[in-house]
């Protein structure tokens, strides 16, 4: 074979390994033109080699990168670098045939020729790994103010069941006094904003009381929708777009609720001159490339709710602080107070996923993506609240609550509703005092953080003494309860913090009315069996 045809054979050879490599590999002359584009290549700029040929290298370079790429390229040859020897150019940034811009490692090789000096750039897309960091960096963030929202909101709610008790008992006291009552009524109205307050705090922190169930999101859209109608001005119309074949899902149907509202209340404020806000929904599966590129996603199915406007839209630096608490979502410095920021909790702790899109001028794109379940809705109402009952004047009720000032309040609520009331100041010594009254005691109201011994723990070992004795759980931080299995509040079994005195003794009546009804049906069983023995 002739010596030229061997060293045409090389360089086929030569440049079919380079069109087959995974990296993009682009060669170069002395001038920096272009004169070998691997297929790599067209895939990361996203141009065909035939355009990029002959092209000077500085196309796919941003301009204020250009210089440091020459500069670069000028130490190597300058550094008596010899043929086949290689430098790392570190980390720069690339631009597309497109105009997007992206992170890249780049290395670069003196290259063989007999007719003239070359040199090979290899380069590596780096944008999906400094995107995976960044997210990192934000969830880290994002947990470690929902830890601090969760402790500040569990210690906030019982300062204000105490305020919001003793203020509806002064208000009864001062009924006919106009200027103490009237005066009682404000105090009422912000300790009720200063609880929403909290539960939005516990929505952020992912510790909020739910109560999952099965239901279409396509009849909560549209419930939604009329809740959400009267926030808005006459200029901003609402759209609904919904998928008809749509999966149902598992979740708080309240929460989900105020996802939207919240979303849409965003949208609002993003359009003080009018516009249009729309809601889709559409099922969606979420695969393994989506969940590589999105830390908190999982692969599966999905059902996506959609809430678009088309507002004044953010720049990159207000929407990668759109999750955080009170963080700006304009330009004008107008925080977005907790409610996009307990959006983000609320799907979170169902399992799902939040995506936003926004650009300035372009509007806002909020996607939830809450998993799919093949089991069947449950959107029919719920059964009419218990009635109350009047206290017979012989129950006997056990409180255990370390916060001392909640646990007099409730003390005084429940003695005023004529029960008898047996107080501990924490889990142990609530033990303590149901090892000698287990008989005589009838319900043990219980806080579920507590020292020493939290109340899901005095309620399992209650269960060895009295295993039918009732338990009302008190809590506004779902830390310890989550994954116990407690529903939020199946019979009357949980209370949510902050409450109302009414609240509390409403649900002590409903959960006493359904015990005597569970014991008089056994009675009425075992009478039965009894009677006609088999």
């Amino acid at each position: 074979m002739q010596f030229d045809q061997v060293s045409n054979a090389v360089q086929q050879r030569r440049g079919g390994m380079i069109d087959s490599a995974m990296d993009a590999i682009i060669r170069v002359d002395s001038e920096q033109r272009i004169v070998a584009f691997n297929h790599a290549a067209e895939q990361l700029f996203r141009c065909p080699a035939s355009e990029a040929m002959g092209c000077a290298i500085g196309r796919f370079i941003p301009l204020g990168f250009r210089q440091t790429q020459q500069d670069h390229i000028q130490n190597f040859v300058q550094g008596g670098a010899t043929i086949g020897a290689s430098a790392s150019l570190g980390t720069l940034y690339a631009i597309r045939a497109d105009g997007e811009e992206f992170p890249i490692e780049a290395s670069i090789a003196r290259a063989q020729s007999d007719q003239q000096e070359l040199f090979t750039v290899i380069l590596r897309d780096v944008s999906l790994g400094k995107a995976m960091e960044e997210q990192l960096r934000q969830s880290q963030q994002l947990e470690a103010l929902g830890q601090l929202a969760g402790g500040i909101a569990h210690e906030f709610n019982n300062l204000l069941s105490v305020i919001m008790g003793y203020s509806e008992i002064l208000a009864k006291r001062a009924a006919q006094d106009e200027y103490i009552r009237s005066n009682v009524a404000e105090i009422k109205a912000a300790t009720q904003r200063a609880a929403l307050l909290t539960r939005q705090l516990l929505a952020f922190s992912r510790q909020q009381a739910l109560e999952l169930r099965v239901i279409d999101l396509n009849q909560v859209v549209w419930e939604a929708n009329r809740l959400v109608r009267p926030l808005l001005p006459e200029n901003i119309a609402l759209v609904p777009a919904l998928d008809e074949g749509l999966r149902p899902v598992k979740a708080d149907l309240a929460e989900v609720q105020q996802i939207l509202i919240y979303l849409a209340i965003h949208a609002r404020d993003s359009m003080p001159e009018g516009g249009k806000i729309v809601i889709e929904t559409a099922n969606v599966d979420l695969d393994q490339e989506y969940a590589r590129r999105h830390l908190e996603a999982q692969p599966g199915p999905y059902v996506m709710v959609v809430v678009s406007d088309t507002g004044q839209g953010m720049d990159e630096e207000t929407k990668a602080r759109i999750f955080q608490p009170f963080s700006p979502t304009r330009a004008e410095g107008k925080d977005a107070g907790l409610g996009v920021a307990a959006v983000y909790g609320i799907i979170r702790q169902s399992g799902g996923h939040i995506a936003v899109e926004s650009a300035v001028g372009g509007g806002t794109t909020f996607r939830v993506y809450l998993p799919a379940t093949a089991e069947a809705p449950q959107m029919g109402r719920d059964a009419p609240p218990l009635p109350g009952e009047p206290a017979n004047g012989v129950k006997t009720l056990l409180v255990v609550e370390d916060d001392v000032a909640l646990r007099r309040l409730i003390r005084a609520t429940l003695r005023l509703e004529g029960y008898k009331v047996l107080t501990a100041k924490d889990g142990i010594e609530g033990l303590e005092m149901l090892q000698g009254n287990s008989r005589t005691i009838d319900l043990v109201v219980s806080d579920i953080v507590m020292p020493s011994m939290n109340g899901l723990q005095l309620k399992e070992r209650a269960a060895s003494l009295c295993p039918s004795l009732p338990f009302l759980l008190i809590s506004g931080y779902m830390e310890q309860i989550a994954g116990s299995g407690e529903p939020r509040g199946g019979g009357g079994a949980f209370l949510e913090k902050p409450f109302y005195p009414a609240e509390l003794v409403r649900k002590v009546r409903e959960l006493l009315h359904e015990t005597s009804n569970q014991a008089g049906s056994a009675k009425t069983g075992a009478g039965g069996a009894l009677a006609n023995p088999a």
